[in-house]
């Protein structure tokens, strides 16, 4: 019995120093509690071979010591050096095995973290599916819609082209191309009064709906904190009811292509053109009036050149003939030697020489005098010059005020063109956002 007693007393010592070990183990490691309580819980095929080794012990300690057998304690330790040579190597095994299971779990916290990322993303990409899926609802229930009153149009236009249409008048003379407005102009006014008569026709065949009146005072006065008879309550459904009769009017009025969406910005189209006919007209006057000036300038630099080419010349040399004759003897000094002369001589022996000089004289003199008569006729049969147009500043303020109606309008136009602009680069980012996310949800990015 003390022999049975000294080996449990040695498999007890060894075990604890098994356990204090494996204890030490498992507190240099962390995460390995779970672990600790499997090993605890679950016995493996080294502490079962222990254990058997351990019954095997006991078993060859009752049997009968052969004689000559050396003391009872030498034999005990050598057990107890034995077991804890082979509590060593179960401890070394022990040990390779929690290493290997600890990479298990390292490796096994790797491969949850990737799950759970490819998880997020999954889930980012169903969430996308769910939003595409409920816009492409949304898309098909308007094309739906549109089917349905695109069906209704035909219906409601079946009769309208068989329709013989009144012949038009031809243009009056002096219409040009510019008074014909765009023929897609008339077609989206078509396409637009069809579709508001369509809408109109949809409301009108909507049930009436009840009275939400007391409803709707009941909530104002709940929120008010006020009783239903309240003045305050009162004013307040009124407004309401006002800005819903105004927001149902626009909803349901007539909006045309080319007007505006405000009343106070309506256009008459009766005098829009009569103001286009009348500028019209005014700048058919200015450009006929330009076209008389012009050749009126022709004329005159036609004559112009006719005067420095012809009459020019002609004038100077009669000027350069009358200089010559006042730079030998003046005019009054002829005449006076003339008159001397013309006295009868004493004597009849120069008679002759005085009378060719009276008839050179008088040649001379009627000369001079032709030629200041064509010189008179030329200068009356010339032209005056204009005098200063009294229309002229009426004129220049037309053209200045229809020059900056023009830029107004062309203004105008670029500010439409601007805004045109900026929805396509609108649609342009959307539609590049659209194929980012496609290429998001094939995976190419």
């Amino acid at each position: 019995m003390s022999k049975e007693r000294d080996d449990l007393d040695a498999a007890r010592t060894a075990s604890s120093i098994y356990m204090e070990l494996i204890q030490s183990t498992i507190q240099e490691r962390p995460q390995t509690d779970a672990l600790y309580k499997l090993c605890n819980a679950i016995k493996g095929r080294q502490e079962t071979a222990n254990l058997r080794r351990f019954l095997h012990g006991l078993a060859d300690s009752n049997l009968k010591q052969p004689s000559g057998f050396a003391s009872n304690h030498r034999s005990a330790l050598q057990k107890a050096t034995s077991r804890l040579k082979a509590d060593r190597t179960s401890e070394v095994a022990i040990r390779s095995q929690l290493k290997e299971q600890s990479n298990l779990l390292n490796q096994a916290n790797r491969e949850v973290k990737a799950s759970r990322a490819v998880l997020d993303h999954k889930r980012q990409v169903a969430l996308l599916l769910e939003t595409l899926a409920h816009k492409e609802d949304i898309r098909l229930q308007r094309f739906s819609e549109i089917r349905v009153l695109v069906d209704e149009l035909r219906k409601s236009t079946a009769n309208v082209y068989a329709q013989e249409l009144p012949s038009v008048p031809n243009e009056p003379e002096g219409v040009t191309a510019t008074n014909v407005g765009r023929s897609s102009y008339l077609q989206d006014t078509l396409a637009t009064l069809h579709a508001h008569r369509i809408h109109t026709l949809r409301l009108s065949r909507q049930p009436p709906a009840p009275d939400l009146a007391p409803s709707l005072r009941a909530a104002v006065a709940k929120q008010l904190s006020l009783p239903e008879d309240d003045p305050s309550v009162q004013k307040m459904v009124d407004q309401l009811g006002d800005r819903a009769r105004r927001k149902a009017q626009a909803q349901c009025s007539y909006h045309g292509i080319l007007s505006l969406r405000t009343p106070e910005h309506d256009i008459d189209i009766d005098e829009l053109s009569s103001a286009v006919r009348d500028q019209h007209e005014e700048l058919q006057e200015l450009s006929d009036l330009s076209i008389s000036l012009i050749h009126l300038s022709q004329n005159y630099i036609r004559s112009l050149h006719t005067f420095s080419t012809e009459t020019l010349p002609v004038i100077s040399n009669t000027l350069d003939e009358s200089r010559q004759f006042a730079e030998g003897e003046t005019y009054i000094g002829v005449l006076k030697n003339t008159v001397t002369l013309s006295e009868p001589p004493p004597n009849g022996q120069r008679a002759d020489r005085w009378s060719k000089t009276l008839n050179n004289t008088t040649d001379s003199v009627k000369r001079s005098v032709t030629q200041c008569q064509q010189r008179a006729d030329f200068i009356a049969s010339t032209l005056k010059p204009l005098e200063d147009d009294i229309e002229q500043p009426a004129l220049v303020a037309k053209h200045e005020e229809s020059t900056s109606k023009a830029d107004e309008y062309a203004s105008t136009l670029l500010e439409r063109k601007a805004k045109k602009v900026e929805q396509a680069e609108r649609l342009v980012r959307d539609v590049q956002r659209y194929i980012k996310d496609g290429k998001l949800l094939a995976g190419i990015e």
